[in-house]
């Protein structure tokens, strides 16, 4: 039987979270997960400072050689680096400073904004992607490499740091930010990585280059997720602290003479926790609607649902929305069509910056047609009333839902007219520091907090959790395989081999059937462990009657 502890921290069980599909107060747990993580960063605050410091330090050289940044992820990480890219490159130009930031984003534009989870295991596609990004640049400059993964684990970040670390001649300084220890890496062997123990070979050489300064890894504990493995959550917003926190120290660095008061929280971790502890109570307040928004949010991706749409005149809030719709397909089995974001014209910016990567031209034109949805607000939705659509309270678009709230930021800077006090939901931020970076940065961390806690319950809800265990998710990589063998495992009661033998003897979803009302192989798998007198097609019956919802014929 597979032990909680044997698991990387960030693919254990929360105990807090054991019963959230029974809850009456989801908001309220998820919340308490989120003040922990806050917690435990607090705890390591001075390591934290110290690494952080180092990471600004090399940020701001790399910046004034006219050296390039590239901020590097798959998946969450990887569209979360490239937000972060945009607004740091949006500061720089403020004060007239190269904008040196690129992003480098597993699988490409399309990736942004739908889940292209294959592209996670491509070590070579990095490799290749991070040297077209590196150039022909000049010898005197310096280059920087982030690579974001939050279980130090996708071989496509992994590879571009081996890279580095291997290549000196490159001149490009390797630093990794993720939240498992190394000894609980992956060390399977992984095709283009260039040592023999996958990546924890990688993560181990780094951690040793660490130590003389020739690379750096960033990999403080914050804890369980809410959502046994869902990293998009606790991960996700650990990465934005970690990665806007050295952004703020790096702007410092580059105007020493300037006078930081208003932006107070960049300069000590401790500080910036500070702010968020208040920032996180902001987002508390609206538990209650929280909770019954998510009523309405589980009843639209239901068996009979139709379907929910996040729409924003925000640039930033709408990427945000596209990034919390791209999660959901792999992490609960939603289909395109159960949760999509369309929003401000302006997200073709973060979008223009992540380059094209090297396809044949039907792919490039199949992500034009993905990308197509998240950023036209001219299109129509649906030609039928969708379920539940959120907005921002200003837009005024032609949505026909069943049901339709809306949600608005109240920052520093903002006027706000009557019809924002009026929004179904306000987030009081306006105590704030009025500095840009703040600005920008509250806006994206109270939009993830919101819309992380709306698709999570929403999608609980909907039975596409077993207590805190994703059951649906699509094992569509590597590592999602791996973590689909952990959950059945964990759920059954049983080892790893007859966990993954139980995956393969319920088989995948029929074929143009992946969506979050197919059976999934998960809770299939969960399904035949635990009543083995049922054949496969009784299961996979079982299942599609009661709509997916393993806790209606289990007991969590």
């Amino acid at each position: 039987e597979l032990s909680e502890f044997s698991l990387p921290e960030t693919e254990r069980s929360n105990p807090l979270t054991t019963d959230i599909d029974r809850s009456p107060d989801p908001a309220g747990l998820l919340h308490q997960v989120d003040q922990l993580l806050l917690a435990d960063l607090r705890q390591q605050a001075v390591l934290l400072d110290v690494q952080l410091d180092r990471l600004a330090g090399v940020m701001a050289d790399t910046v004034a050689s006219d050296g390039v940044v590239v901020l590097s992820g798959c998946g969450t990480s990887g569209r979360l680096a490239t937000l972060c890219c945009a607004v740091a490159n949006r500061q720089l130009r403020l004060r007239q400073l190269p904008a040196a930031f690129r992003p480098c984003l597993a699988g490409g534009r399309s990736a942004f904004a739908a889940s292209v989870e294959p592209a996670e295991d491509a070590a070579g596609e990095g490799v290749a992607e991070l040297l077209a990004l590196l150039g022909n640049k000049d010898k005197s400059s310096k280059s920087l490499l982030v690579g974001v993964s939050c279980g130090l684990s996708a071989p496509f970040v992994l590879g571009q740091v081996g890279l580095c670390l291997g290549r000196p001649d490159l001149g490009a300084y390797p630093a990794l930010i993720g939240f498992n220890q190394v000894g609980d890496v992956r060390a399977d062997r992984v095709d283009g990585l260039p040592w023999p123990g996958g990546c924890r070979a990688v993560a181990k050489r780094l951690a040793e280059a660490d130590n003389v300064d020739r690379g750096l890894l960033i990999n403080p504990s914050i804890g369980a997720e809410a959502i046994a493995g869902s990293s998009r959550m606790k991960g996700g917003t650990a990465t934005l602290i970690l990665l806007f926190h050295a952004v703020g120290r790096m702007l410092a660095n580059l105007e020493p003479s300037a006078d930081h008061s208003v932006a107070r929280g960049w300069l000590s971790i401790s500080e910036h926790l500070d702010l968020l502890d208040r920032l996180l109570e902001s987002v508390k307040e609206g538990g209650a609607v929280l909770n019954d928004w998510m009523a309405h949010f589980g009843d639209s991706v239901g068996v009979n649902g139709d379907g929910v749409v996040y729409a924003f005149d925000n640039a930033l809030s709408s990427a945000m929305a596209a990034i919390d719709a791209s999660e959901c397909p792999p992490t609960f089995g939603a289909s395109a069509g159960d949760v999509r974001a369309i929003g401000d014209s302006h997200v073709e910016e973060f979008l223009a910056a992540i380059p094209l990567v090297a396809r044949d031209a039907a792919m490039v034109a199949k992500e034009a047609e993905t990308l197509a949805e998240p950023v036209n607000t001219e299109k129509a939705v649906a030609t039928d009333a969708i379920g539940f659509a959120l907005t921002s309270p200003t837009l005024r678009l032609d949505i026909p839902a069943r049901v339709s709230r809306s949600v608005a930021l109240r920052l520093p800077s903002n006027q706000l007219s009557a019809i924002v006090y009026n929004a179904d939901l306000t987030l009081d931020l306006s105590w704030l520091p009025n500095d840009p970076l703040w600005l920008d940065y509250a806006g994206v961390i109270a939009t993830k907090l919101t819309l992380n806690r709306l698709s999570t319950g929403g999608f609980v809800r909907a039975g596409k959790t077993f207590g805190n265990r994703m059951v649906c998710l699509q094992p569509s990589n590597s590592k999602l395989a791996d973590r689909a063998a952990r959950l059945v495992a964990s759920a059954a009661g049983v080892g790893l081999t007859e966990a993954r033998a139980a995956l393969t003897r319920f088989g995948e979803p029929p074929a143009g059937q992946m969506s979050s009302k197919t059976v999934s192989p998960v809770a299939g798998a969960v399904l035949l462990l635990r009543r083995p007198e049922l054949s496969v097609s009784e299961a996979r019956q079982l299942l599609a009657d009661c709509g997916g919802r393993l806790s209606d014929l289990l007991v969590t």
